[in-house]
């Protein structure tokens, strides 16, 4: 892959795009990650008028850059659910996809806000907010996105803290394919 930005000035910034084209023949939205480096030509340029001095003594120059890393999250954006149990029911259950999970947070605020985050999906009916009177028991979480294309999908979560283990997940994920619903339950760590 190369990415090639030109005509930047002395002393201007420029920007450079990646534009990614899916494969049909592969799931879109699965997880990347690339390495990336920056190569540039370097040539001295006269003040004045800001033209090259001498082409001929330019070298070429190498950069290294932070990984780049594309996570499913990055192909959801958030929608607004009007009635989240009917669409919810309007999913095809076939298309479902059930996960039970033990992750590493100890409070359930912080267990809420980091599968929204892992997901990149928004969390409907406020549910992302804690009933203070039920402290200790299992939390459900609603959330919604829209999928590269368009496709809805919907995600119940369950969680639990447990002293010994941690947070305990259940979820279930729909949404109108069921390699979606997998890719986006596979996505949690």
């Amino acid at each position: 892959m190369l990415i090639i930005a030109t005509g930047c000035e002395l002393g201007s910034t420029a920007r450079a795009w990646l534009v990614l084209e899916g494969n049909p023949e592969s799931v879109f939205g699965t997880a990347a990650h690339f390495m990336a480096e920056l190569k540039f030509r370097v040539v001295e340029i006269d003040p004045n008028s800001g033209e090259i001095e001498d082409d001929q003594d330019s070298f070429r120059e190498e950069y290294p850059l932070e990984d780049i890393e594309i996570a499913t999250a990055d192909f959801i954006a958030k929608a607004n659910i009007v009635d989240f149990r009917k669409v919810w029911d309007s999913l095809d259950k076939d298309q479902e996809v059930l996960q039970r999970f033990s992750l590493n947070f100890k409070d359930m605020q912080t267990a809420i806000d980091g599968v929204i985050s892992c997901l990149g999906m928004q969390s409907e009916d406020n549910t992302d907010v804690i009933d203070s009177s039920k402290i200790g028991s299992p939390h459900t979480l609603h959330l919604s996105g829209l999928f590269a294309g368009g496709i809805c999908i919907l995600a119940r979560a369950q969680l639990q803290i447990d002293d010994k283990v941690g947070c305990i997940l259940k979820i279930a994920v729909r949404s109108s394919q069921h390699k979606i619903s997998q890719l986006l339950s596979d996505c949690i760590k």
